[in-house]
């Protein structure tokens, strides 16, 4: 199979049932656009290329694969159906195509990587403060009189030079992202088997009211909606996904039942919609305008001028 220039971070299968027509709130823009299908949206040229897993297909190959697997359609479009309920054999092909829409976004390769690199610029500053003390005498008096602990872990070992040859090694991987990527993607068997044994209730929207969804459509955060610290087997772990702009999935360890559907109310339509939106990435994606995702552009411009005018 041979991969495309125009790679789908967000598969068109999943965004056809926000998008069909639909919105598109984008981060850098003034107003929403309207599209008429999602073929053009959440694609990057080739991101998805340079990686490869173990058996030499590319990360986009593998994508397509899961995308185009008969069983996990046939699980989805049951997903769809109000008038079916998913089957015990459904949840196996579920949690693949979830633990892949969650592995493959650009938010979950930035959330991996960028505290690693956050950390290792942070030990660069301690390491820049004491060459800077070693150039003066009162400097390296103080330093011999109270030698510093190396920053970092206690194996690090290496001049402040190997140190920074490394740090930008490491800045360069997240810049391009090829190798965490092909790292993170190859975790989906093992987070597709944590997800098949958590409690899944599917939340009908009322009339006249709808759910949106993001870049980052598997929203994974503790019961308290915060993502700082959460796993997949975290017992507080709260995971959703968007399914349709009538239908919202959502995976814990609360309930007791390992299946269930029911009907949402309005203010709890709306909770699910700020939490989609609170972890979007650079885009918000609506079958219809929405005030919310109205709110979050205009924040977003706000953010984009205070920036500019701070010079950051």
């Amino acid at each position: 199979m041979t991969t495309g220039k125009s790679q789908h971070i967000v598969p068109q299968f999943y965004l056809r049932s926000f998008l069909q027509p639909g919105y598109v709130y984008r981060r850098g823009t003034a107003r929403p656009a309207h599209v008429n299908s999602p073929k053009n949206v959440a694609a990057e040229d080739w991101f998805y290329s340079g990686a490869t897993l173990d058996d030499k297909r590319s990360l986009d190959e593998m994508n397509s694969r899961i995308e185009g697997n008969k069983h996990i359609q046939e699980a989805f479009r049951r997903l769809l159906n109000r008038n079916t309920r998913p089957s015990s054999d459904d949840r196996a092909p579920l949690a693949i195509l979830i633990a892949n829409l969650f592995l493959r976004v650009p938010a979950t390769f930035y959330a991996v990587g960028k505290p690693t690199v956050d950390a290792l610029e942070r030990m660069n500053q301690k390491i820049s403060a004491l060459e800077a003390m070693l150039q003066s005498p009162s400097g390296r008096r103080a330093l011999m009189d109270a030698p510093p602990q190396l920053p970092g872990p206690g194996s690090w070992q290496g001049t402040p030079q190997t140190f920074r040859t490394e740090l930008e090694s490491l800045r360069a991987q997240l810049a391009v992202g090829k190798p965490m990527m092909r790292d993170i993607m190859s975790c989906i068997p093992d987070v597709a088997r944590v997800i098949t044994r958590m409690n899944w209730t599917l939340v009908t929207a009322p009339n006249r009211s709808f759910f949106v969804t993001s870049d980052n459509p598997v929203a994974l955060t503790h019961i308290d909606g915060s993502p700082t610290g959460v796993g997949w087997e975290s017992s507080t772990a709260v995971a959703t996904l968007p399914v349709s702009g009538r239908l919202c999935l959502v995976m814990s360890y609360t309930s007791t039942c390992q299946w269930r559907r029911r009907q949402a109310t309005q203010a709890q339509v709306d909770g699910l919609n700020r939490r989609a939106i609170a972890l979007a990435w650079n885009a918000i994606y609506t079958p219809e305008r929405h005030p919310l995702a109205e709110e979050w552009l205009r924040n977003c411009v706000m953010e984009k001028a205070s920036k500019s005018q701070t010079g950051d």
